[in-house]
């Protein structure tokens, strides 16, 4: 029995099961939570454990780029982004919620809307926008994941009582406004540069650091910080998005 890395979690059924067998068997997973390794996620969870912002009030959050520019050397319909089940704007969700998520927790109640805005050839099944509000009774965050953004984007802002914080990922910085001294400043980091054939801005420091934190975590060393049970709480986010469109209404979590 070895333990094991796998890709973050899509599809929920029968995943429950699975981690319930893994328990049992005393068994390891590692879902994958890339993004938490992100330099400037990480300085953003260090300013807001430090309160730089004060208390959270509203953060938005816009994450998108061209499905077809995700592998340029393959056709979309020869792998999993092309599926409804599975499609590209709806494996996104889960992909930023689960950092999200550990930073902000997770909301009270949930809408949104979802649905095809273009043809994608290859993928013409998938719904390729999604959009929602989640409430957390003293904050609210809005999201929005696409897969039809002709610039690969991921934008952060997050609006505290004390000050604001914004980051692009085209920037290896983090911004923080203080309107007690009404001026920006900037925080720094190090990134290193993309795999061949994939968006500069993807550094490949935040993939090395998670197989890193894999390895301390069966060297006793450290925790690995998500499990699947966590995954299965993304889940169940993701789908109470879709639920609250098809209904129409609110859903609490």
């Amino acid at each position: 029995r070895t333990p094991f890395f796998v890709e973050a979690s899509v599809i929920s059924e029968g995943l429950q099961e699975i981690s319930d067998e893994l328990l049992t068997l005393g068994l390891k997973c590692y879902p994958s939570t890339t993004l938490r390794y992100h330099p400037a996620i990480c300085e953003i969870r260090r300013l807001l454990a430090a309160g730089i912002v004060g208390k959270v009030l509203h953060t938005t959050l816009h994450s998108g780029q061209y499905l077809p520019d995700w592998h340029s050397y393959e056709h979309v319909s020869d792998f999993y982004v092309s599926n409804k089940e599975t499609g590209g704007g709806r494996e996104i969700v889960p992909f930023e919620l689960t950092w999200f998520v550990e930073i902000f927790g997770m909301p009270n109640t949930v809408t949104g809307m979802f649905r095809k805005t273009r043809n994608i050839d290859g993928a013409s099944d998938i719904d390729d926008v999604y959009v929602f509000l989640m409430d957390y009774g003293s904050q609210l965050s809005t999201f929005s994941v696409d897969v039809v953004s002709r610039v690969g984007t991921r934008l952060l802002l997050i609006n505290g009582e004390l000050g604001q914080i914004r980051w692009s990922w085209e920037e290896n910085y983090v911004r923080f406004y203080s309107p007690e001294n009404n001026t920006w400043q900037k925080i720094s980091f190090e990134v290193e540069d993309s795999a061949d054939l994939y968006n500069k801005n993807i550094t490949e420091s935040m993939y090395v650091d998670e197989i890193k934190a894999v390895i301390d975590d069966l060297s006793g060393s450290s925790d690995f910080p998500n499990c699947l049970e966590n995954d299965i709480n993304i889940l169940k986010l993701l789908e109470a998005v879709e639920i609250s469109f098809e209904q129409r209404t609110m859903v609490k979590i």
